[in-house]
C-alpha cells in the first residue's frame, strides 16, 4: 500500500493500493487494487454531527475492487464495487466503467448500500 498524508483510516483491510492526500477510510472497509485519489478539504465536524448527506471518503463495511476514486468522492456504508469483464463500457451519473474499470467521478455522491458489480447494478 502507497500511502499519503493526513488520511484517517478505522479499522480496514487495504491491499495493493495507492491512498491518496486526505483519505478516510472507515471501519471495516476493504480495499484492494484501487486507487483513492484523496480529499481536498476534511468535512467540518458540526456537518456530520447533523447528519448531512453521506462523509467524504469510505464509510463503514464497504468493499471496493479494482475501482479508481477520485478527489472528494464520498462512498456511503455497505457499498460494493467491483471490476466488470475487460471490454465492458458504462456511464452513469456518478461514475463510468471502462475497459472493466469502475471509475467513481470526482466530487460524487455514491449512497449507502449502493450495489456496483457485474452482476447486479443498483442504487440504495
Amino acid at each position: 500500500v502507497l500511502l499519503a498524508d493526513g488520511c484517517l483510516i478505522g479499522k480496514a483491510e487495504i491491499q495493493n493500493a495507492v491512498i491518496g492526500l486526505r483519505s478516510q477510510i472507515s471501519n471495516g472497509a476493504v480495499i484492494r487494487e484501487s486507487v483513492l485519489m484523496g480529499a481536498d478539504y476534511f468535512d467540518n465536524p458540526d456537518d456530520l454531527a447533523k447528519g448531512q448527506g453521506v462523509p467524504l471518503g469510505i464509510g463503514k463495511n464497504s468493499v471496493i475492487e479494482s475501482a479508481l476514486i477520485d478527489k472528494n468522492a464520498r462512498i456511503g456504508e455497505g457499498v460494493v464495487i467491483k471490476p466488470f469483464p475487460r471490454g465492458t463500457e458504462q456511464d452513469r451519473d456518478d461514475y463510468y466503467v471502462r475497459d472493466g474499470i469502475v471509475v467513481i467521478t470526482k466530487r460524487a455522491v455514491i449512497h449507502n448500500g449502493t450495489v456496483i458489480t457485474p452482476e447486479k447494478t443498483q442504487s440504495a
